[in-house]
């Protein structure tokens, strides 16, 4: 195998492809370290998402049209919980089917054939210095590595100078001068192990989120309540009260749901379900007269869907805190995109 290490080529190999451990077996004053290197470069899983800008949005609306009915009567909770299932399940499948698969391409740089030779006189010269030890070959060794080092910093400039430019911010390059902006200005963050409460260390993905949500659990809990049960009764419940007067739920309007989602900012993260604002906004005709449907049917009801209610949490490290540390971390709930959207056309 090359040696990755002389090419300079490290910094673009992706972090899956090189994996470090302890060694537990040797018996040592040091702490030795088993490291990987993959031959291949091993893809990353993707961030998933329902739409791309490879997205077919024409067959998307199309097929919406055809699997969303809107000919079901919602009188009961169950009957909501189910509608709004079905309507999530739809636009996913929908999306996923008029979305192509990404495939990713890495770029491997070949190095040029003067500086392949070059690695391969610095190899031979390593070798025989490491068997004569002679001085003479260490002085010969020492100015080989020093030119293959001159010749890997011009190629290294070249390319940091050619790279600008093929940058535009124009349309025609999908604006790659903001995204190289974006991606040079965006702070590299060190995502290291979280320490337990027993002191263990949790290392992998599902061990660090299970930590977390023993953490928060812990931290996050109701205060008593220091009013009567009555008046907390009361205030939870309005509705329930023998004295308050019943008003008819105002119906939304189609128009109203349409004017909100043309309102509604794309860039927001979306919930669990994937759904985000530039999808809601690609809907046909039906797609919205079903969120009108949902809506009435909740305000006609009283009742809220309860998987408006789950939200994924995110976790955002504070500001000078140590990153190995549970404590340090504050939690931010993504809710899915069609509660905001129902908190936006309540009224006061």
């Amino acid at each position: 195998m090359p040696d990755l290490l002389d090419f300079g080529v490290v910094k673009r190999i992706p972090l899956r492809t090189l994996h470090a451990e302890s060694s537990l077996d040797l018996s040592s004053d040091h702490s030795p370290v088993l490291i990987t290197v993959h031959s291949k470069i091993l893809p990353q899983p993707c961030a998933p998402t329902l739409s791309t800008k490879h997205t077919n949005r024409e067959a998307f609306r199309t097929i919406i049209r055809e699997n969303l009915p809107l000919d079901v009567p919602l009188k009961t909770d169950g009957d909501i919980e189910e509608y709004v299932h079905q309507f999530v399940h739809i636009i996913q499948q929908d999306a996923w089917s008029s979305t192509p698969t990404p495939h990713r391409t890495y770029q491997v740089d070949e190095c040029a054939p003067r500086i392949k030779q070059k690695i391969l006189d610095k190899r031979k010269l390593r070798k025989r210095w490491q068997t004569t030890r002679s001085p003479q070959d260490k002085a010969i060794f020492n100015k080989s590595t020093h030119e293959l080092k001159l010749l890997l910093n011009d190629l290294k400039q070249q390319a940091i100078q050619s790279y600008p430019e093929t940058l535009t911010a124009t349309e025609a390059t999908e604006y790659s001068l903001w995204k190289a902006t974006k991606r040079l200005n965006r702070p590299q963050t060190h995502i290291p192990p979280l320490r337990t409460a027993a002191g263990d260390w949790a290392k992998s993905d599902t061990q660090k989120a299970h930590v977390l949500a023993d953490h928060f659990a812990h931290v996050f809990q109701p205060y008593d309540s220091e009013i009567p049960d009555v008046e907390e009764r009361e205030i939870l419940h309005p509705q329930d009260a023998p004295s308050r007067l019943e008003n008819p739920a105002k119906k939304f309007k189609i128009t109203e749901v349409r004017a909100a989602i043309k309102h509604m900012r794309t860039q927001k993260a979306p919930g669990y379900d994937l759904i985000t604002g530039r999808i809601l906004k690609e809907l046909p005709e039906v797609g919205l007269g079903a969120i009108t449907l949902i809506f009435n049917s909740v305000m006609r009801n009283g009742y809220f869907p309860a998987q408006w209610k789950v939200s994924q949490i995110i976790t955002i490290l504070k500001p000078g805190k140590p990153a190995d540390e549970v404590t340090s971390y504050r939690p931010i709930s993504l809710l899915p995109i069609l509660s905001k959207l129902f908190e936006k056309l309540l009224p006061d």
